[in-house]
């Protein structure tokens, strides 16, 4: 079965946050708290977006939809579940609420040395 056969999305809500957690850790050297991910949950303009995998968490993504913009906050897959399509679902799942938003740009923040996550982004687009 192809993954995105398997992958099912939902709204991300607070019983998700320790596997989220979790995954936070390994994928970044700053990982946001619970605290930070409550605000996002909460606030009006946030979006957040969970994918599972057979019932877990494979990852998720967090954007804000401004207008006509939308801004990625975090996007993160489980690492081992990472170049199996997961990420590229979850970006096609935020493009189509976007764009359904009326968004059609997008902006983001990622480092210079993150040439997997400058790669992936470029896919879409991005610069």
């Amino acid at each position: 079965m192809p993954i995105e056969e398997a992958i099912g999305i939902a709204e991300m809500i607070e019983a998700d946050l320790e596997e989220i957690l979790a995954i936070e850790a390994v994928s970044f050297p700053s990982p946001w708290t619970k605290i930070m991910f409550m605000e996002e949950l909460l606030s009006p303009i946030s979006q957040n977006i969970v994918a599972r995998l057979h019932g877990e968490i494979a990852g998720y993504i967090d954007f804000w939809i401004v207008r006509d913009e939308v801004h990625i906050l975090h996007i993160a897959v489980r690492p081992d579940l990472r170049r199996r399509g997961i990420a590229t679902f979850i970006m096609g799942d935020m493009i189509r609420r976007a764009h359904g938003r009326g968004a059609f740009a997008a902006t983001l923040e990622v480092r210079r040395s993150n040439r997997g996550a400058i790669r992936f982004y470029e896919r879409f687009g991005l610069r």
